[in-house]
């Protein structure tokens, strides 16, 4: 399960970072030291949705707490012996994002966690869009209505499992939940809370009037708290959790970042400069603002992702297929030509990340997608490169029509 990685242990600058990772496809976990370096081993555990024809898309969130729990024991079990200070500062959780699991008063799920790919609210997409104005839903939430956010799944929920709404105390993001279970604290991120659909651009608040649309209340959703705001753990929770993992006694645990806003991180697109791409079956380009567009560009998304700063960013299909293509007639070779071209256009790229395999700018709700599913080709023409083009002059010229957030 674990595999070792380039910078030894011993060699780590604390303190130390302990960074956990939920995918579609498997739970992961590093630590990284002061100067971000991966130290010492990562542990990965393989886990995949739970998927059916009528648009099912879901996964058990305690399979995801139990693995994320054992990914804990074997990272922090080779720092037990460290002198105080020099272990675990900080604890960092990132999932794929559209989650949600309906939790009771005591925090136990209600439903399974469905994920981004669940489309079995296409009806409630269509209710939603003829009785609101889907521009000014987009304009307010920087959110288009859509099968991956939370309005239409919770309008679905309501009328599928009413007894589950009945008995719903709160609506939580994977994250939110296997965090909770850890350290008691009921909080989301502010860019996992984004990702609902449910969060005002401008203020970084829940947006009221479409939490209303939803069919919830306010009080049925998580505190937000900004990337600079660790969650404040009670003193015996504390304990308990320096007891489990005495590696961890002095570390702050932060609320949970979605995965397209810690892919742009990881890849050092975080600022204007730099376009962050994902590039997988399908694809999404993203760019970290610090101005809030006054009007966002047609078919584009924006999250809010902190006090400060907000991610832009559009997804196309058939991504896989348009690189194939490139490369069969462009014939770039591997190695430094390449990195130092997409250096050149200020590109950064990924490999492939879940938030990219959702049709976020399709007008229809659709079932699950498979990054898996058929290979690209080197038959296909270019057409998706227009489109990449277009995306990627709105995404440049966006920061340039702002005002300060």
């Amino acid at each position: 399960m674990a595999a070792e990685f380039e910078i030894a242990l011993q060699d780590a600058v604390p303190p130390l970072v302990l960074a956990l990772d939920v995918g579609s496809t498997a739970s992961r976990g590093m630590i990284y030291d002061a100067h971000g370096r991966p130290a010492g081993r990562r542990a990965k555990v393989a886990h995949g949705f739970t998927v059916a024809p009528d648009g099912t898309s879901v996964i058990d969130p305690d399979q995801v707490l139990e693995e994320l729990s054992s990914i804990v024991d074997e990272l922090t079990g080779t720092l037990e012996d460290v002198r105080p200070g020099e272990g675990i500062a900080g604890v960092a959780l990132d999932t794929f994002a559209s989650s949600l699991v309906v939790v009771d008063g005591d925090g136990r799920p209600l439903t399974p966690c469905f994920t981004y790919a669940d489309g079995r609210c296409g009806r409630q997409v269509e209710s939603l869009r003829e009785e609101l104005v889907e521009a000014e839903v987009q304009e307010r939430t920087g959110a288009r209505i859509h099968s991956s956010y939370w309005p239409a799944r919770l309008r679905w929920l309501a009328e599928d499992q009413p007894e589950v709404v009945a008995g719903a105390a709160h609506y939580l993001s994977l994250g939110d939940y296997v965090l909770r279970a850890l350290t008691g604290v009921l909080a989301t991120g502010t860019s996992s809370a984004a990702w609902t659909g449910l969060v005002d651009r401008q203020t970084a608040d829940w947006s009221a009037p479409d939490v209303a649309a939803a069919g919830i209340r306010l009080d049925q959703l998580p505190p937000i708290r900004h990337l600079d705001q660790p969650l404040d753990i009670a003193p015996d929770r504390a304990a308990e959790l320096a007891e489990r993992w005495p590696a961890l006694r002095d570390a702050r645990w932060f609320a949970t970042v979605a995965d397209g806003f810690a892919a742009n991180v990881g890849l050092g697109a975080g600022d204007e400069t730099t376009i962050g791409a994902s590039c997988a079956t399908s694809g999404a380009l993203r760019v970290v603002i610090r101005q809030m567009p006054d009007t966002l560009p047609p078919g584009l998304w924006c999250y809010r992702v902190s006090h400060d700063r907000a991610l832009l960013g559009g997804a196309l299909n058939d991504v896989g297929r348009a690189l194939s293509w490139a490369d069969a007639t462009l014939r770039v070779e591997e190695g430094e030509d390449r990195e130092a071209s997409a250096d050149a256009m200020g590109v950064a790229a990924e490999p492939a990340a879940s938030e990219a395999s959702r049709p976020a700018t399709s007008d229809a709700a659709e079932p699950a997608t498979n990054d898996a599913a058929e290979p690209a080709t080197s038959e296909t023409s270019g057409p998706a490169a227009g489109d990449t083009d277009d995306l990627s002059r709105a995404l440049m010229a966006a920061p340039q029509d702002t005002t300060p957030l």
